[in-house]
């Protein structure tokens, strides 16, 4: 049977889970009748890398910053091509009408590469772009002439009016919602509003997909809300999905029971930005589980918030939460304010969530950020003390992470507001105006940050252990005509 869309996600983030994007695209296309399979190569992918053998080749494999752009994936091609090319001829030899490829910043590069060996192999099918990278017309610049066209922003609706344009030859003016490239490099587009009610969507459509054998990860995506309360400066998730909007207690129960019905050892990963934006929804949501007695451990994403009280850990926990995962971001102040990063009071505030979400019996897990611009060698020994001092409640680093400017965000978009040089900032090695903070520097102060995490017996999750370098392998040994050279020309 022929599909009307074959569905691609492209490495490399770590395989960590199903893709729920492209479930959402899944359920979205069969709301008007047309069919599609997700082939998720990310998960296959992070099976090959846990296997290399030699370490500084799987370091490589496994920092997310060398698949960022086209000049790093090509450094990363001589290892990889093998695969890439049997991604090629995967997707080359399914029959369907057309192509779908989820593209966000890490595999960006990776999905023009696969796009241009299909089209040398005369593949001919029309492509359709969306995902993380596709909210700007700006951030799909460089890859969108590659597509028939892109869904801009969250796609939920502009699926089901687009699907029976692009199917049929993409004539005329593009739906709202969709960017298409013209001749000679010209765009055009149109904006569309995210969807304001969330209950009115249609619940992800996985299809086939494995779990939970062989994930990185061993919990299932699902949310409760879009967008954020906040506006962070080195965040772009405002800026891409607007307004903050939550589903009911009732239809996320809904979704719970239909997951655990399917898959009886469920364990969940709110895929929100954070489960804790507004606490009433989040004190009910809680509460109506509990009543209920659904069974599942739940993981979330929250923001410190200095208004959140030990009983509402307390009702989190007793719903199933087992482990809260934290941006805390910096633990210096001045960091944090430069960062617009405030819901969390002073650091004294900060300490004091922290302490009642390790006393609630729920896992603290906190995300780090090292080489924000206007941060100094001092703010990261401050934040450095503040984490060391807090060690007993923080269970685990799962990122930490140098300073990368996302499209959309404030510190991208307004580049010498923070200090950046413009020229500079849609590379892995930005830097400052003044020069002090620069690509080198960043990996200095992680490598910092990393070895006073280490000594405080902070324990650091997969993702940052595989950022860690390995030792440098042995010289080999010499031959005798090279040691009677070494002899005659001593260096």
């Amino acid at each position: 049977m022929t599909l009307d869309v074959l569905l691609v996600y492209l490495p490399y983030t770590g395989g960590f889970m199903p893709n729920l994007g492209l479930a959402c695209v899944r359920s979205a296309m069969a709301q008007v009748g047309y069919s599609s399979q997700i082939i998720n190569f990310d998960y296959s992918f992070s099976h090959v890398v846990n296997e290399v053998s030699d370490p500084h080749l799987r370091h490589k494999l496994y920092n997310l910053e060398n698949w960022v752009g086209e000049d790093k994936l090509q450094g990363l091609l001589p290892d990889i091509n093998d695969s890439v090319e049997s991604w090629v001829q995967h997707i080359y030899s399914v029959p369907s009408n057309a192509l779908g490829f989820s593209v966000n910043c890490f595999n960006h590069a990776a999905t023009a590469e696969v796009i241009r060996r299909l089209r040398l192999l005369g593949d001919d099918r029309p492509i359709l772009m969306g995902g993380a990278n596709c909210y700007f017309p700006e951030s799909v610049e460089g890859i969108s002439y590659l597509a028939d066209a892109v869904v801009l922003g969250e796609a939920d609706e502009t699926i089901p009016e687009m699907m029976p344009w692009f199917m049929n030859g993409c004539h005329g003016d593009p739906p709202t919602g969709v960017l298409v490239s013209r001749s000679k490099g010209e765009q055009t587009w149109k904006i569309r509003n995210p969807p304001e009610d969330l209950d009115r969507l249609p619940l992800p459509d996985y299809g086939d997909e494995i779990w939970p054998e062989g994930w990185g990860y061993p919990d299932f995506p699902i949310e409760m809300s879009r967008s954020c309360i906040l506006s962070c400066a080195f965040c772009d998730v405002h800026s891409r999905n607007g307004s903050f909007r939550m589903r009911s207690p009732k239809r996320l129960i809904e979704e719970i029971l239909s997951l655990k019905q399917r898959y009886p050892s469920l364990r969940l990963h709110f895929n929100d930005s954070l489960v804790n934006g507004k606490l009433p929804y989040l004190r009910e949501a809680c509460e109506r589980i509990e009543a209920e007695q659904i069974d599942v451990p739940l993981v979330g994403q929250a923001i410190i918030r200095r208004d959140q009280k030990f009983e509402d850990f307390q009702a989190m926990r007793r719903a199933g939460f087992h482990t809260l995962i934290y941006g805390l971001e910096s633990g210096s102040y001045t960091v944090l304010q430069i960062m617009n990063k405030k819901s969390g009071g002073n650091l004294s505030q900060i300490s004091q969530c922290l302490q009642m979400t390790h006393d609630a019996g729920i896992k603290v897990v906190i995300n780090l950020i090292v080489g924000f611009p206007g941060e100094t060698r001092e703010d990261l020994l401050e934040a450095a003390d503040f984490l060391c001092e807090n060690a007993q409640y923080i269970d685990v680093v799962a990122s930490l992470s140098t300073m990368v400017l996302l499209p959309g965000s404030p510190v991208s978009r307004f580049p010498e507001k923070f200090g950046v040089e413009p020229t500079t900032r849609f590379g892995p090695d930005w830097q400052t105006l003044d020069g002090t903070n620069n690509y080198d520097e960043r990996q200095l102060r992680w490598s910092i940050l990393y070895d006073r995490l280490i000594s405080a017996g902070v324990e650091m999750g997969t993702v940052v252990k595989r950022m860690e370098k390995p030792a440098p392998s042995p010289p080999k040994p010499r031959s005798l005509w090279q040691k009677l050279a070494g002899k005659l020309n001593p260096v």
